[in-house]
């Protein structure tokens, strides 16, 4: 191997550190339109936590641990 080929891991490449600007009001609002806005909820009675459309009926059954 030549010293003008120095393999890839060795030489500085990408984007660099620096995040990208984002709006990330504009992405949450983004998300809800195309998935439908969720709220976790919780079982009283198993403690199960899960994601729940509100216009989608969820029914849970609490299974035994």
């Amino acid at each position: 191997m030549s010293e003008d080929n120095t393999p890839t891991q060795n030489r500085e490449a990408g984007k660099g550190s620096a995040t990208r600007p984002t709006n990330h009001d504009a992405f949450s609002e983004g998300m809800d339109r195309i998935f439908g806005k969720r709220s976790k909820v919780t079982c009283p009675d198993c403690a199960e936590v899960f994601w729940l459309k509100v216009d989608e009926p969820h029914t849970h059954t609490c299974t035994q641990k």
